[in-house]
């Protein structure tokens, strides 16, 4: 696959130095990420993507972080893109169908709207049929430990556009793909710092 760009060696010097060291990635690991980031024009330095490392019980696991709205920015730059997702909250008390073989969700609001349920979302493609995405709340809600103790102010305040975030950024990966399965959002993730500064 043909590569987006080319880090100078100034620029995988100063990746080495601010994202990939502090992480404790190694030489190996960062030559893998500046790959990754060469070939789906992906910029550590201008904030497009972040390099994350941590312990597991079957040892360190590597992920790459971005946010719904370089997802979304990615995808506008396909030929086959055919504009931004649909996409909105479930609540309890709305009339809602989902049907993921078909491409189809049908949502109508409720005249009394109760607690979230979760968030779809469906974007077009050219050449592909829509591939809904769902994103059941209750799961993203628990796996963000500071939401559960009153300390994610992203998560608590903005619960609705949190969740609709998480199911854009399901579909754009499944219909606009970069790559395999070491990338993520920060929204997914439940990185607060970095999703706070995506647009809505």
């Amino acid at each position: 696959m043909e590569k987006a760009f080319k880090f100078t060696e100034e620029q995988k010097a100063l990746i080495w130095d601010r994202f990939v060291a502090p992480a404790n990635g190694t030489q190996a690991e960062a030559q893998h990420f500046m790959e990754y980031c060469e070939t789906f024009g992906l910029n550590p330095i201008l904030g497009d993507i972040v390099f994350q490392k941590y312990e597991t019980k079957s040892g360190p696991r590597i992920n790459f972080i971005v946010t719904r709205d370089v997802l979304l920015r990615k995808a506008s730059e396909n030929p086959d893109y055919m504009g931004p997702p649909i996409a909105n909250v479930v609540r309890e008390g709305d009339e809602f169908e989902f049907i993921p073989s078909q491409g189809d969700v049908r949502h109508k609001f409720g005249q009394k709207r109760g607690r979230i349920l979760g968030a779809y979302a469906v974007i077009p493609h050219k050449r592909f049929k829509s591939a809904p995405a769902w994103a059941e709340f209750d799961e993203y809600f628990q796996a963000n430990p500071a939401s559960q103790k009153g300390r994610s102010y992203i998560w608590d305040s903005m619960p609705s556009a949190m969740i609709i975030k998480v199911a854009e950024s399901i579909c754009l990966k499944r219909q606009f793909p970069l790559g395999g399965g070491q990338l993520y959002t920060a929204e997914e993730m439940g990185l607060e710092d970095f999703s706070q500064t995506d647009g809505d």
